[in-house]
């Protein structure tokens, strides 16, 4: 039995106390006509009031996940690189996404060592991370997010002394708490303009890294900004 009947089981009760015959039928008739409008309208009601009786049905909060790879060049001697981005987001208005983000690009360059005995030049792996918010906004479709938009990401910058290609390992992790197989932590933008098609998306990447001598202290990577710039095409698939 549900809240309903019990309410008008009150109601008739104290009408037959009171002997108001009368209103047995009126209220057993209304009764009636709205449960048979709500099978027949199958008008949605409310979940957290499920005897409140509405015609608007409760609005949805609708999430998305993106995986973004791409490629391009920059960071150290501007070699190319593999860039990758998995963001966890959060429908924030008709035409925008914003989340949570965890992306990177890995990439190999040759370093010359000046330690003896190894003079000379030494390839070297390694790979960016950047960890934070990011957002996503059309620019001229104001119903949906779709066609031309630009976004940005904002985070945690570091560098693994090791090449991680897509970031699809664990351990990962244990070399960014490890601080001798990572350089300093620091602060890292990308700013992205590109074409929404709907749940897959072509864009350009620009980022810039301020990594300095301490984690946390980003103004001395002034110093080596030329190290921590990078380009890239990206293809998204949102679901």
């Amino acid at each position: 039995m549900n809240i309903t009947k019990i309410f008008f089981y009150i109601i008739l009760s104290t009408c037959i106390f009171t002997e108001e015959s009368d209103w047995l039928s009126r209220l057993d008739d209304w009764y009636s006509e709205v449960t048979s409008n709500i099978s027949n309208k199958k008008t949605p009601l409310s979940s957290e009031n499920p005897w409140i009786y509405t015609n608007h049905p409760e609005p949805k909060k609708e999430t998305a996940t993106l995986i973004s790879l791409g490629s391009g060049y920059g960071g150290r001697d501007s070699e190319t690189m593999l860039s990758f981005k998995y963001a966890f987001l959060n429908k924030s208005s008709k035409n925008s996404y914003s989340g949570y983000f965890f992306s990177g690009y890995s990439q190999s360059y040759r370093e010359y060592l000046f330690d003896w005995p190894f003079y000379g030049y030494a390839s070297q792996k390694y790979t960016n991370i950047l960890i934070g918010y990011t957002k996503l906004q059309a620019i001229t479709n104001k119903n949906d997010f779709k066609g031309p938009y630009y976004g940005y990401d904002i985070g945690l910058a570091v560098e693994l002394y090791d090449e991680y290609l897509l970031g699809l390992n664990p351990s990962i992790i244990g070399d960014f708490l490890d601080s001798k197989k990572r350089n300093e932590i620091g602060l890292g933008v990308r700013l992205e303009v590109g074409y929404s098609m709907g749940d897959v998306l072509l864009s350009s990447k620009m980022g810039i890294d301020l990594i300095g001598d301490s984690d946390f202290i980003f103004i001395d990577g002034m110093d080596d900004l030329d190290d921590h710039i990078e380009f890239s095409i990206n293809v998204s698939y949102k679901f």
